[in-house]
């Protein structure tokens, strides 16, 4: 992975420790240490081909077109489906930074 590369070049290091990258900035903002405790226990440093996180995306589009071409549903029911989506993520970024949800997320974080 990129961040591998950055950090020993393209020598084969065995004992290289699991690495949030860029994840670390949302350890950072949060306050939370999501990242940097589940990479620090990251059994395969090396497991960057192929790319699921590449993947799910796709799937995501192709449930989305199966959704609408068998007549199951309309656009307008998928845009509204990602709209609660987005709705969810913004009231989470909302509601963790009140301290009292934000400690309740840590005693979480730590569980994990």
């Amino acid at each position: 992975p990129p961040w591998y590369v950055e950090l020993y070049g393209f020598e084969f290091n065995l004992k290289a420790p699991g690495n949030a990258a860029g994840f670390i900035h949302f350890d950072q903002i949060t306050g939370l240490k999501v990242f940097s405790s589940m990479y620090s226990k990251n059994a395969n440093v090396f497991a960057a081909i192929p790319s699921l996180h590449a993947a799910y995306p796709l799937i995501t589009v192709l449930v989305w077109f199966s959704a609408v071409y068998s007549r199951h549903h309309y656009v307008l029911d998928v845009i509204a489906g990602g709209m609660c989506a987005l709705t969810a993520f913004i009231l989470y970024r909302l509601l963790s930074r009140i301290p009292t949800i934000n400690r309740l997320l840590t005693a979480y974080n730590k569980l994990i």
